[in-house]
Parts: structure tokens; C-alpha cells; sequence
């Protein structure tokens, strides 16, 4: 009896090493994002506390403080805005990362049926096999005289 081959079989492990592997970016990146996402909400919230520290002074604030101050501000917020850009470049290369994913699990799914459909032919020819294979010792040993 022949061992099950499933001539596909090198295609169906390359499809899951592919799928792990977009896991594993999925993963990372979704892990970048929150990063992001927390230095956005850092940095919005330092503004908003200079803000306050600022409206809050009771003393005579200078030019000079003013200009460092409002120059500090601009800063963050432009680090701010491009932390938004990169967070969004981020959500994008997720959101093609998880449709890759999504074909690559469908490839991969659509192969393991097709080797389950081929093991169940497999199976049923040995069935088969062995059957004739029966039949065959039974019709020989009456043509011999056998019982």
C-alpha cells in the first residue's frame, strides 16, 4: 500500500510560513501604533498643561518667556503632527498587512481542503484496494478447494 503524497504540500507549508510571517508584522505593527498613539497623547498632553502653567501665572510674564514659550509649544505640535502622519502611514501598512493576511489565510485554507478532499479519495481507493485485495483471496481459495 502507497503512502499518502499530497503533491501540494510544499505549497500549503510555504502559505503558512507566509501567514505566521503576517501575523508576526500584523502584531508589531499594531504594537508601533499604540506606541504612537501614547507619544501623541504625551505630547497633547504636555501642550495642555503648558497652557494652563501659563494662563495660571499670576506674575507679569515677559516677551522673551512668551516667544521661548509659544516657539516650545510650535515645536510639539509640529512633532505632534508628524507623529499623527506616521501613526496614519502605520495604520495603513496594518490595514494592507491584515488583506494580505486575509488572502493568504483563504489560499491556504482553499489548499488544506483540497488535501483533505485528495486524503478522503486516498482512504476510500485503499478501501478499495484492500476489498479487492479480499476478494481476490477469497475467490482463490475456493477455486483451490479451500474451504
Amino acid at each position: 500500500m502507497q503512502k499518502f503524497h499530497f503533491k501540494l504540500q510544499k505549497l500549503l507549508d510555504y502559505k503558512k510560513i507566509l501567514l505566521n510571517e503576517q501575523v508576526a508584522k500584523i502584531s508589531t505593527l499594531t504594537k508601533e501604533i499604540s506606541d504612537c498613539q501614547k507619544k501623541i497623547d504625551d505630547i497633547n498632553g504636555r501642550i495642555i498643561t503648558l497652557s494652563k502653567v501659563t494662563c495660571e501665572k499670576n506674575k507679569i510674564v515677559t516677551g522673551h518667556f512668551l516667544f521661548i514659550h509659544k516657539r516650545y509649544i510650535n515645536d510639539l505640535k509640529a512633532l505632534m503632527n508628524n507623529l499623527v502622519r506616521q501613526k496614519a502611514l502605520l495604520e495603513n501598512n496594518l490595514q494592507q498587512a491584515k488583506d494580505k493576511a486575509i488572502s493568504l489565510e483563504k489560499e491556504y485554507k482553499t489548499i488544506n481542503t483540497l488535501k483533505e478532499k485528495k486524503f478522503e479519495e486516498y482512504k476510500k481507493e485503499l478501501l478499495y484496494q484492500e476489498q479487492t485485495i479480499l476478494d481476490d483471496l477469497v475467490i482463490s481459495r475456493k477455486f483451490l478447494g479451500g474451504a
